[in-house]
């Protein structure tokens, strides 16, 4: 298993592979992006907050890109 450490990556602690399938991770403190979208259906985000978590993504995505994973997958991210 690959650790990467990074402020704008979640960490992933373990997996066991038994049925069901379950991932042991670090808790976001707001859940998932997608997740808390849509829980707060009509909200107004600001640019500000926009600009914030862009800039996340793409900090972690150019981590994984210096440390040489060659798999940049994004999934559930946004709801386009």
């Amino acid at each position: 298993m690959v650790f990467w450490r990074h402020p704008c990556i979640v960490t992933v602690f373990g997996v066991c592979l038994s049925s069901p399938l379950s991932v042991i991770m670090e808790q976001a403190a707001y859940g998932s992006l997608s997740d808390y979208l849509q829980s707060h259906p009509g909200r107004s985000i600001k640019q500000s907050q926009l600009i914030l978590a862009a800039q996340g993504l793409a900090e972690a995505l150019l981590y994984l890109l210096v440390c040489n994973h060659m798999l940049l997958l994004c999934v559930y991210c946004f709801d386009i």
